[in-house]
């Protein structure tokens, strides 16, 4: 099914289908509180990878190792075990002029990184060149989405800002538990009607974390430039950007890794305002010699929605 830009977040936001569940999109845009309801208050879920300096992930980490702040102010930890719930990948391949000699690697190295994921772990396939494509909604199914990918051909301009922006809008927001978006592109636009600094925000404020796998423009083998943008973009969400330019295939597997070795921490936010406003969060470990990555922060939920 292919559509304009403009008509994929209508399409996206009237269902997200995982076998058996159909979630409707939720009212507000912003980064929601998720998880367990109380009485007064909601438990803040945060997924949360450790690096030590060589960038290799670290799992043998105790609830001691954590410490979370919240505006600056300490938060008690009250959840805390090594993330294994399923997720919900959304994978946006770019198929544009740009990257068109490389788009066989991207769709081989594609499949294996599917075909590496869970078994219970759902996937949605969106391509986008001059328009977007929605192959598939989320599903378990490896076969189709294996045979979906295979079909992919290419396109000319790249409408990069807006597909990214309508998925995160309708397609991503309205889930709630893990769930991730992963896009596969050199990170050059040329035909969208929004600026980078608007999917910027959007990134701030979702509960997906982004994950960009970074290949390189066949076009004018400008590097950085696009490179610099899904970096900025997937950072902002707690998420990583993976070098994809020499061999694609080790870029998706370092991803499968990351989505394997992260931590699920949950606590109760202490600060009780229901004002919408942003809330800075940051992860602390007890050894120096490592790094936690999470999201920025969240948006607390208004007592007029």
């Amino acid at each position: 099914m292919r559509l304009p830009i403009a008509q994929i977040a209508l399409i996206l936001g009237m269902l997200v289908i995982f076998p058996g569940i159909l979630i409707k999109p939720g009212s507000s845009q912003q980064r929601r509180v998720e998880a367990t309801q109380g009485l007064d208050a909601e438990m803040v879920a945060l997924h949360v990878t450790v690096l030590n300096r060589q960038d290799q992930r670290i799992i043998e980490l105790k609830k001691e190792d954590f410490r979370i702040f919240e505006d600056g102010v300490e938060q008690e930890i009250v959840s805390f075990n090594i993330a294994d719930e399923p997720i919900m990948v959304a994978l946006l391949l770019d198929t544009s002029g740009s990257v068109r000699t490389d788009l066989m690697k991207i769709k081989d190295a594609s499949i294996d990184f599917v075909n590496h994921l869970h078994s219970k772990d759902a996937v949605s396939i969106i391509t986008f060149s001059d328009d977007a494509r929605i192959l598939q909604p989320f599903s378990v199914d490896r076969a189709k989405t294996v045979d979906q990918i295979k079909q992919i051909g290419s396109g000319n301009s790249t409408a990069l800002y807006e597909t990214i922006a309508a998925v995160l809008k309708k397609a991503v927001e309205p889930i709630t538990g893990r769930k991730a978006l992963v896009i596969i592109s050199d990170g050059m636009d040329t035909r969208s009607h929004i600026t980078k600094e608007e999917t910027f925000n959007l990134a701030k404020g979702t509960w997906a974390t982004i994950y960009c796998v970074y290949t390189k423009n066949n076009v004018d083998q400008v590097i950085w430039p696009g490179g610099e943008y899904l970096k900025k973009l997937s950072e902002y969400s707690g998420g990583s950007i993976f070098d994809g330019t020499k061999d694609l295939r080790n870029a998706f597997a370092q991803l499968v890794n990351e989505l394997s070795s992260q931590y699920r921490i949950g606590y109760y936010s202490t600060n009780d305002k229901r004002n919408g406003k942003f809330r800075k969060v940051e992860v602390k470990l007890a050894r120096s010699d490592l790094i936690a990555r999470t999201i920025k922060g969240y948006y607390a939920k208004r007592t007029d929605r």
